[in-house]
């Protein structure tokens, strides 16, 4: 199993610096997450995957999950910043 993890890894990654959003990306990341679900990369991949394709509520869902797995990931932070506006504003109200 550790070699078909490394070869979708390694096409995940290839895919992702392209910036090729396409059936191939979402195929190899749902498949990471399904032989390794605490897979923060692929969980955000992913997630960024989804939001390409207007599906932001489960791309919040995902960004969540990859937090809970890695509290200190910046892109999943960063991406939550960007899909919740009117957290965003209630956090500046509250002074956060």
């Amino acid at each position: 199993m550790t070699v078909e993890i490394d070869r979708l890894e390694a096409r995940a990654v290839q895919l992702a610096l392209v910036n090729d959003y396409g059936s191939e990306a979402e195929t190899v990341n749902r498949r990471l997450i399904e032989l390794d679900p605490t897979n923060v990369p692929a969980t955000t991949r992913l997630a960024k995957w989804l939001v390409k394709h207007q599906k932001e509520d489960e791309a919040i869902a995902l960004y969540r999950l990859a937090l809970e797995l890695q509290p200190t990931n910046q892109i999943a932070r960063n991406a939550l910043f960007e899909l919740l506006p009117k957290e965003k504003s209630v956090g500046a109200k509250v002074g956060c």
